[in-house]
């Protein structure tokens, strides 16, 4: 969020004529990448690797698009010229990080803001689906972090049905408190230890000694790597909007 706002005051400053079309700032082009990246109507989901290279693959399209001087009022071009192909990757775990970090001291929490909330949800169900259900297949587990269905009373079940391309799972209550930790635990670490050898072992150690979720195993003998890798998928995502 920061990045975004530092990016509007750059725009501004520039241009000091323009327009900023705020309504146009909307999750419609997440969804839209979302539904690209389905390799076909019976496979709907790539695997978690497959998925990073993608938005990576994105990142680097439309910083060539703009680099070039091009300019185009399609809010969607890069989504939609993107080469989708990929080769089958080596079978192997997800886990990018080790468990053997020391965890950072004096982590504050509560920087979240309210708006990022939403995404965070919306991330942790969609994680839940693609690489839980998905690629793991991992019933156990499924059943450990899902409601399955969605609740009626629940408002961000009834948002997040409105995202039909998705598929997404439905995230259990005390789920979601701990992905919201996790983020939180995060994106104070980026802020305040940046530069910190080892980060990325040590962002996990912190994480699995302050949130629970993330030390059981649950109902699966595998629970604690599946849920661990859930999390850094859901982490990557996250640190797309930050």
């Amino acid at each position: 969020m920061r990045g975004f706002i530092k990016l509007m005051d750059e725009l501004l400053r520039a241009y000091a004529d323009i327009t900023i079309q705020a309504y146009m700032l909307s999750t419609d082009i997440l969804e839209s990448f979302f539904c690209k990246i389905t390799p076909s109507q019976k496979k709907r989901t790539r695997p978690a690797p497959q998925i990073l290279q993608l938005i990576t693959r994105l990142v680097e399209s439309q910083m060539e698009f703009w680099g070039n001087g091009r300019i185009t009022t399609d809010d969607y071009h890069a989504i939609n010229v993107l080469n989708y192909t990929m080769e089958d990757p080596a079978a192997e775990e997800f886990l990018p990080y080790g468990l053997e970090g020391v965890a950072f001291d004096n982590v504050a929490a509560g920087v979240i803001a309210k708006n990022e909330e939403d995404y965070i949800w919306l991330l942790m169900d969609y994680g839940i689906a693609q690489y839980i259900r998905e690629q793991l297949r991992c019933e156990a587990c499924l059943n450990d972090l899902s409601k399955r269905i969605a609740d009626e009373n629940d408002l961000k079940d009834i948002v997040i049905t409105a995202y039909e391309y998705l598929a997404p799972e439905f995230g259990k209550a005390q789920v979601y408190e701990a992905f919201y930790s996790a983020c939180d635990i995060y994106k104070t670490v980026l802020q305040d230890h940046m530069m910190a050898k080892n980060i990325g072992k040590r962002l996990q150690a912190i994480t699995i000694e302050r949130v629970a979720l993330f030390r059981k195993a649950g109902s699966c003998n595998n629970g604690v790597t599946h849920q661990t890798n859930l999390l850094v998928f859901v982490i990557y995502l996250y640190d797309l909007l930050i």
